[in-house]
């Protein structure tokens, strides 16, 4: 199941749980909502184990009686033998995996035990086991599409709301960050609502406050070369670099906004209606039809020119020969007819 599903879970009977995927704010609470369900509040419920236990150590804590709490709470992180690779043939590691499945399949009363990792392999006996005998939770980053939920959510929770153009221009950065991290955005919406003593947020206050985030500043550039205002992503170019953004990260950026414009005009010239195209490009609707109406500023054949222009820019910037006017002047090809 994922995050969503697991919190809106009334009660939590099992004793096993695997909290896996790369989001830690998403992890972080669902170890939070395990531990207090299970009256671990304070520290003589819960065990912090090493990664590199061994399993018959692992055993003797699951099996000690919790003297001061209703429950022992055992927490592993990156535990190795959910990390190792199982070789066929090898017969320690089948030995460990063989005690460990009797472990978990055999947990007393009295223990939880909860296991956090970035990935495990689903093929593995390890995971069949957590599934059929515990709860496994995927803590997975969220998607464009499934930040507004997010969002609406967080809000609410705060007691805040977005103006439609505050709500437009949050989704229009998010959907610029290579990984969008909910711990990251958590924070800032805090800060916003810090900001303001007013309940309605606009795009002024939001911007204030995004100022000091390059996919904030950069989506201004990118925007500006997809509108084709050459003098202002000229402008904003070099306050960027001014400002100390490493020029790979403005790149980067550039590279991904020039290969959205060019696949937005190859879908719509194929017939795709502007729902398709936003699923195609794992953006929302609104924030599609924009890329596909800055897409109609470009012929597919300069944009073609563009992405190889850039992709050369890349390689020489990181072999050291290529500078900002080399950027600047693929930018100013891109506004010639």
């Amino acid at each position: 199941m994922n995050y969503t599903d697991f919190i809106k879970m009334k009660n939590l009977t099992k004793r096993l749980y695997l909290i896996v995927g790369e989001e830690k704010f998403f992890a972080d609470k669902v170890e939070a909502l395990i531990k207090q369900e299970f009256s671990a509040d304070n520290s003589d419920g819960i065990n912090i184990v090493s990664s590199d236990i061994e399993i018959k150590e692992l055993k003797n804590v699951l099996n000690c009686v919790p003297f001061f709490s209703s429950h022992n709470v055992i927490i592993i992180k990156d535990f190795k033998l959910l990390k190792e690779n199982k070789k066929a043939g090898d017969k320690t590691k089948e030995k460990n995996e063989e005690e460990f499945l009797d472990v978990v399949t055999s947990l007393p009363d009295f223990s939880v035990l909860i296991l956090i990792a970035d990935k495990v392999d689903k093929r593995r006996k390890i995971y069949k086991a957590f599934d059929k005998n515990g709860v496994i939770i995927e803590v997975n980053r969220l998607k464009v599409k499934e930040v507004r939920e997010w969002l609406d959510n967080k809000l609410r929770a705060i007691d805040k709301k977005f103006d439609f153009e505050a709500n437009q221009y949050f989704l229009e950065v998010v959907s610029r960050m290579a990984n969008i991290s909910v711990g990251f955005l958590d924070q800032e919406i805090n800060k916003i609502a810090l900001y303001t003593d007013n309940k309605l947020i606009t795009k002024k206050d939001l911007s204030d406050v995004f100022a000091g985030i390059p996919e904030a500043s950069i989506f201004s550039l990118t925007d500006a070369i997809g509108e084709k205002k050459i003098i202002k992503a000229l402008a904003l170019l070099k306050e960027q670099i001014a400002n100390g953004e490493h020029f790979l990260r403005i790149l980067t950026m550039v590279i991904r906004e020039v290969r959205l414009l060019l696949r937005a005009k190859q879908l719509k010239a194929s017939g795709y209606n502007n729902e398709l195209i936003a699923s195609k490009l794992e953006l929302l609707t609104f924030i599609a039809e924009k890329v596909i109406e800055k897409s109609k500023n470009f012929t597919e054949e300069k944009l073609e020119q563009a992405l190889i222009a850039l992709a050369e820019l890349d390689f020489n910037f990181k072999i050291g020969q290529a500078d900002n006017a080399a950027l600047e002047k693929i930018i100013i090809d891109m506004s010639k007819k």
